[in-house]
């Protein structure tokens, strides 16, 4: 028997004080990484995944995009074939949210990670296998608080894939 649990490692709100801006010149753009004991935790090699990925998400390329996507992900708490997420791709994606991805000061990276659980009954392994978040700060809502998008990303052997969508506010 297989469950796998999704699972963050840090906190989803924004937090100042444990915020640290950090530059990357080969990225040629400023960016936030939330840090734990005063250590960024967000892997160097996603901000470059995040560069390709964000360009195949403003060039609407659904081909790229589901390469770069696990085959189930889920969207709004529900899992779905990519093939059905790609239908709800100009909804998900929307200009306006394109908007928001383009402002560099409105997008934010955590780490996190995927629990999963496997085995039988009185023996279990657990592991953690990496992911990373990316936040899209929007402007405010109807009702005066801040819609947040999150894309999560798990680390496979090759790079990283999309396979979570939520939107908050």
């Amino acid at each position: 028997m297989f469950l796998l649990l999704f699972t963050s490692c840090v906190a989803k709100e924004r937090n100042e004080s444990n915020t640290v801006p950090t530059k990357d010149t080969s990225l040629n753009t400023s960016k936030f990484a939330r840090t734990k004991n005063g250590k960024k935790i967000v892997d160097s090699s996603f901000l470059f995944f995040w560069k390709d990925f964000s360009k195949i998400i403003k060039a609407k390329n659904l081909a790229q995009f589901k390469t770069n996507s696990l085959d189930s992900i889920r969207y709004y708490q529900k899992n779905i074939l990519i093939d059905d997420f790609l239908k709800s791709y100009n909804t998900a994606f929307s200009d306006t949210i394109l908007t928001y991805l383009a402002d560099t000061s409105k997008v934010y990276f955590t780490s996190s990670g995927v629990e999963t659980y496997s085995g039988s009954a009185g023996h279990s392994e657990y592991t953690v296998i990496p992911a990373c978040e990316v936040y899209i700060e929007m402007g405010p809502n109807e009702d005066g608080g801040m819609t947040l998008i999150r894309l999560k990303f798990i680390k496979v052997k090759d790079g990283y894939k999309f396979y979570n969508y939520d939107k908050f506010g």
